[in-house]
C-alpha cells in the first residue's frame, strides 16, 4: 500500500502541472434551420428559444461543449465554418474542394472533425482549424448521410441512405464493413457506447431502430405513424432522444420507448436539418473519477480506486473511458488521454 501510494503521489505531482480543467456545460438543444436560414439553440423544454445565425444555409451541426464551440455544414456555398456557442465570431474553416458536406462530428481528443459528402459519396476529415483535409472513404458507399465516431474503440459508423444500409470503418478510414442492410430509410445515427448499441432513424416508415454495434439484436425502439423522424442525438443519462420531424417541420424530443413525448419547437421551423445538444458533463464525463466538473490530477486517486477496489462509481459511466461497459485495464490508456490531451 506504501508503494502505491507513493505511486499515486509522484503521479499526481505530474500530472497536476498539465491537468485540463472542463467547463460544466448548460443542457441545451442545437438545431439547423436550412429553409430559414439560421441556427437556433433552446433549453431541452423549448423555453428561451433565440435565433443564433440566420442569413446562411446550415445543414449539419455539432456542439464542443468544453471548448464553447460550434461546428456546422453549409450547403450553398459548401463549406465548413464554426462561432462560439452564442453565435458570435464565425469563423470560416473549409470553404473549397466541398461538394455537399451535411452531417458533422468531432474527435476533439485528437483535434478532428469528420463529414459526409452523400451526393460525392465520400466521407472525409481535417483539423479542427480546417486543415490538412483528407478523403477517408470514397467508394462501397453511395450516399453517406448520418455519422457517428466511436472515438475509444476507433470506429466511424454512417447510415448509406441509397444502399439502405449501415456501415462502419476505422477512424483512419479503410474498407468499409456492412453492418445491417435491407433497411427501409437509414437518415441519421447515434451510439451508445455504455451498451454497445447503435441507434438510427428512417423517416419513411416513421420509426427509430436499435442494434448492437455489429449489427446483431436488431429491435423497434420508437415508432409513430404522424412524425418523420430524420436528424437525432441522444441524451443518455437521460435516456431522452431529441430529432427533427420531416413531416409536420417541428423538433420533438421522447423517451426511448415513445411513452413520453414533447415538443421543443414548431410553428415557424421550414427545414430543421441538423440536432446538437450541450448537455452538463458533470453526470456523464466517463473521465471525470469525483464528478467535480473537471478532469486533472484529483481524479487519479478515485480512478484506482475504481479499477482496484474500493471504489465506487459517482456517476453511471464513471471510469469507462473505453465506453465497453466495464472498468478495467482497457480504460487506462484513455485515461490518461483525458488528463494529457
Amino acid at each position: 500500500m506504501k508503494g502505491r501510494a507513493r505511486a499515486v503521489t509522484a503521479v499526481t505531482f505530474l500530472i497536476a502541472a498539465f491537468s485540463t480543467s472542463y467547463a460544466a456545460a448548460r443542457d441545451r438543444v442545437f438545431w439547423t434551420d436550412s429553409g430559414a436560414g439560421r441556427i437556433e439553440r433552446a433549453n431541452l423544454d423549448g423555453s428561451e428559444r433565440v435565433t443564433l445565425i440566420d442569413g446562411i444555409t446550415p445543414v449539419g451541426i455539432v456542439v464542443d461543449a468544453d471548448a464553447g464551440l460550434m461546428y456546422w455544414t453549409e450547403r450553398s456555398p459548401a463549406r465548413i465554418r464554426r462561432a462560439d456557442l452564442d453565435g458570435r465570431g464565425v469563423e470560416d474553416l473549409i470553404t473549397r474542394d466541398l461538394f455537399d458536406p451535411e452531417d458533422i462530428e468531432l474527435d476533439t481528443r485528437r483535434g478532428k472533425m469528420y463529414w459526409t459528402e452523400p451526393e460525392a459519396g465520400v466521407i472525409r476529415r481535417a483539423n479542427l482549424d480546417g486543415t490538412q483535409m483528407e478523403f477517408l472513404i470514397v467508394g462501397d458507399v453511395f450516399e453517406p448521410t448520418g455519422l457517428a465516431l466511436d472515438v475509444a474503440g476507433g470506429m466511424m459508423y454512417w447510415t448509406d441512405r441509397i444502399g439502405k444500409r449501415i456501415q462502419r470503418a476505422p477512424l483512419d478510414g479503410g474498407t468499409p464493413q456492412d453492418l445491417l442492410t435491407g433497411l427501409f430509410d437509414p437518415a441519421d445515427i447515434e451510439l451508445d457506447g455504455m451498451r454497445g448499441k447503435m441507434i438510427w432513424t428512417e423517416p419513411d416508415p416513421s420509426i427509430i431502430r436499435l442494434a448492437n454495434l455489429d449489427g446483431s439484436d436488431l429491435e423497434f425502439l420508437f415508432a409513430a405513424d404522424v412524425i418523420a423522424p430524420d436528424s437525432l442525438e441522444i441524451d443518455l443519462p437521460n435516456e431522452m432522444m431529441y430529432f427533427t420531424d420531416l413531416r409536420t417541420q417541428r423538433i420533438l424530443a421522447a423517451n426511448f420507448d415513445g411513452t413520453v413525448f414533447r415538443v421543443i419547437a414548431a410553428g415557424d421551423l421550414i427545414a430543421p436539418e441538423g440536432l446538437a445538444l450541450e448537455l452538463d458533463g458533470g453526470d456523464c464525463d466517463p473521465c471525470d473519477m469525483n464528478c467535480d466538473g473537471e478532469v486533472n490530477a484529483f481524479d487519479i486517486e478515485p480512478f484506482l480506486d475504481l479499477l482496484f477496489g474500493p471504489g465506487e462509481p459517482c456517476a453511471p459511466c464513471t471510469g469507462d473511458v473505453n465506453g465497453d461497459g466495464d472498468v478495467d485495464a482497457f480504460d487506462i490508456e484513455p485515461f490518461l488521454e483525458c488528463l494529457f490531451p
